[in-house]
């Protein structure tokens, strides 16, 4: 959870959670996907100036499938909706997602 602080001064949880937004689009390089990051981070921080707060966490590639899968953290599926409709990058799904790290199998968080 993150605390956002009102303009009263009085903090407030938002609750983030993960998804995973799958789209096609030719994959000529690496230089294209990180295009589109950036055309997602900047959409996403539009958003973030209008107290929508989300974040493009990474983007894992499938050259030979031309498929994309964005993993995006944020409150709401309609906030991710939102950052691809601003960006103007279509997709075909998304899905709500968790992590689980190989060095912490049970979910555990901390160092």
């Amino acid at each position: 959870m993150e605390a956002i602080v009102e303009a009263s001064g009085d903090p407030v949880e938002t609750r983030r959670e993960l998804f995973l937004v799958e789209s096609y689009v030719p994959l000529t390089s690496p230089s294209v996907v990180s295009s589109v990051l950036a055309q997602l981070s900047d959409a996403a921080q539009a958003l973030q100036s209008e107290q929508e707060r989300v974040w493009v966490r990474l983007c894992i590639a499938l050259p030979a499938d031309e498929t994309c899968f964005y993993v995006v953290e944020c409150g709401a599926i309609e906030s991710v909706q939102r950052v691809f409709a601003r960006a103007a990058i279509s997709y075909e799904r998304i899905v709500t997602a968790f992590r689980v790290d190989a060095d912490r199998p049970d979910g555990s968080k901390g160092p």
